[in-house]
């Protein structure tokens, strides 16, 4: 896991891309102070603003991470959120808790068949020469002990969505696949009620790995989003 990155800033709007499973909820409040000040240099380099793009459980936190912001940085400098693979509460199975807590490889195994829709795991995605089946072990394999529950506990007993998501009065799309079994849509629709101004993008054919697995439509749901 790893702290969110700058991925582009210029004269326009800055874009903030968190990067890991759930660094923001798992690893503390540095990560949401390394987002704040990756704000603070668009706004130095004189971007019109930032836009959050958070993946899966580190989306939990949107609007969450007030008390890390510098003075310098409104917090009306975000102009949009999108969170992918979003779903609230993000409940998570006791067996894939048990397995994870116990550093059991079983918890690898179980995040795997149910991080990507089935016809992903056999070739059915858009990277070609991508197992993402191998890459996705390889990756949660190099976690070090007790990392996975971490992220997975911190998604599970996190309650703060519904204040979170009173903070946010910019625009949130929450960018969905449709065959997601990891926060299944349904939970996101409803959720997204909670905002003050909330659009949906459903990615068809798409499980929880939509970066893998459909990447051409992910980026395009994304250039709406932030349009």
């Amino acid at each position: 896991d790893g702290p969110p990155s700058l991925h582009y800033s210029g004269v326009g709007v800055g874009i903030m891309v968190s990067a890991g499973l759930v660094p923001l909820l798992g690893s503390g409040p540095e990560h949401w102070r390394g987002l704040w000040w990756g704000a603070a240099a668009c706004a130095a380099l004189g971007s019109l603003g930032a836009a959050l793009l958070l993946p899966s459980g580190t989306a939990l936190a949107a609007g969450a991470s007030d008390d890390e912001r510098p003075a310098r940085v409104p917090f009306a400098f975000v102009v949009a959120y999108a969170l992918l693979g979003f779903g609230y509460p993000m409940a998570v199975g006791a067996p894939l808790l048990d397995a994870a807590r116990a550093n059991d490889h079983a918890a690898v195994d179980m995040m795997t068949i149910w991080g990507h829709d089935f016809a992903a795991q056999i070739g059915g995605h858009q990277v070609p020469g991508l197992s993402i089946t191998n890459v996705t072990k390889r990756r949660l394999e190099a976690a070090r002990p007790g990392v996975i529950h971490a992220d997975l506990n911190a998604c599970h007993t996190y309650a703060g969505g519904a204040d979170a998501a009173a903070k946010i009065k910019c625009p949130v799309t929450l960018i969905l696949g449709d065959r997601d079994r990891m926060t299944p849509a349904r939970g996101a629709r409803e959720f997204a009620k909670q905002f003050a101004k909330a659009s949906i993008e459903m990615i068809a054919g798409c499980g929880h790995g939509m970066m893998e697995e459909k990447p051409e439509q992910t980026h395009l749901a994304l250039v709406k989003a932030l349009a």
